[in-house]
């Protein structure tokens, strides 16, 4: 019998439907048939709401939303009843009750906590079958708050062997937890060439800055670039503004008004590999997905200033472990880049702590974890 599997994802920035997407692709070539439900669908009033507060916070007040991750992460509970997450999602269990029954799974797959609340709640009460097999996502280097919730479940897949100490502190037996590495597309784990990928992106062969915001394209700005461009040297930049189109537009602007050659800027792109692998050193906000998938290309990373908890607690991982640089302000990009360009040993350094760290073709190795387990 074919597996069926039900993945439950939430839209919070674009990395958990990324994780979705790439675990449904390689479970259907490996004969399984997927089926991803977005853990709002039946409201997207409420999936549109969940989506727009949280890049508001990101951007807007990230004191507020670490103040509230503080607070949230210390409401460890028991049981999942007596959980903050539970009461935000006991009005979808009904709806995923039908969902399963009209499905019919044979496994479920959370890449959101909330998902994994859900179905948790369902194996609490005795209502889903034990034969269904269940599975939960670490989506980050470290934990946002309710991952409790998420204990009821048979496993959990997480991105590096650090993460185990937090996973049992909030209830996980240690016989659950699976350090497979974060499930990125396989497209990354390609060795691609950098000269190849820089002659196919008509950029130049020299010591490339690469800044990526991700797919909502947070970070990317004029202010950015001008002060990336007082470093002194030989190099050149790119930057992937992703769906952010006013910062696409007002740094093609100011590129095109003081005729600077040495920047190339592009929008959403569907080849970032491409991109990674043509460069030398990323900039980066601190998001697992994104960080992840520039470790997997082998680029150091230099985190950006203004980050919310998760993203700051996966940096400060990162650099405690040698595979990257942080910023407090802008006004430190010209002096840290002109240390990179003038230590090329220290960015072959980063990258040998880069190979310790992850671990070899995780998303291979979850579903086939999944399709025997």
């Amino acid at each position: 019998m074919n597996e069926k599997v039900l993945i439950i994802t939430a839209t919070c920035g674009e990395g958990h439907n990324s994780i979705a997407k790439a675990l449904a692709q390689e479970l259907e070539l490996n004969g399984a048939e997927t089926k991803i439900c977005n853990l709002y669908e039946k409201n997207p009033k409420t999936m549109k709401f969940y989506n727009d507060i949280y890049l508001w916070a990101c951007k807007r007040v990230p004191h507020i939303y670490d103040a509230i991750w503080h607070n949230e992460r210390k409401k460890v509970k028991e049981v999942i009843t007596d959980s903050p997450q539970y009461k935000q999602i006991k009005n979808y269990v009904e709806y995923y009750k039908t969902v399963i029954e009209e499905y019919k799974p044979t496994k479920i797959l959370c890449t959101h906590v909330g998902g994994g609340a859900v179905i948790s709640y369902l194996k609490y009460t005795n209502w889903l079958p034990k034969e269904i097999k269940t599975y939960t996502v670490l989506f980050d280097y470290t934990l946002c708050p309710y991952w409790d919730t998420n204990k009821y479940l048979d496993y959990v897949f997480s991105p590096a062997d650090f993460c185990e100490k937090a996973l049992i502190e909030v209830g996980f037996k240690k016989k659950q937890i699976k350090h497979f590495g974060f499930p990125i597309n396989k497209k990354f784990y390609k060795n691609l060439d950098k000269q190849e990928m820089r002659k196919k992106l008509g950029i130049e062969d020299k010591f490339t800055f690469m800044s990526i915001a991700g797919g909502n394209g947070l970070g990317v700005s004029v202010k950015f670039l001008k002060q990336t461009l007082k470093t002194e040297g030989d190099y050149q930049v790119m930057l992937i503004c992703g769906k952010n189109i006013k910062a696409k537009e007002s740094v093609e602007k100011y590129i095109q008004k003081h005729n600077i050659k040495n920047v190339k800027v592009v929008g959403f792109v569907k080849n970032v590999e491409e991109f990674m692998s043509a460069s030398d050193v990323c900039f980066a906000r601190g998001g697992g997905n994104g960080l992840t998938e520039a470790l997997y290309c082998n680029l150091p990373i230099i985190f950006r200033e203004g980050l919310i908890i998760n993203e700051a607690e996966n940096r400060d991982l990162f650099v405690e472990n040698g595979c990257g640089f942080k910023i407090k302000n802008q006004k430190e990009i010209k002096s840290l880049c002109e240390k990179i360009l003038n230590s090329p040993e220290l960015i072959a350094k980063m990258r040998k702590n880069i190979e310790k760290i992850i671990k070899p073709e995780p998303l291979v190795n979850i579903v086939k974890f999944m399709l025997e387990n």
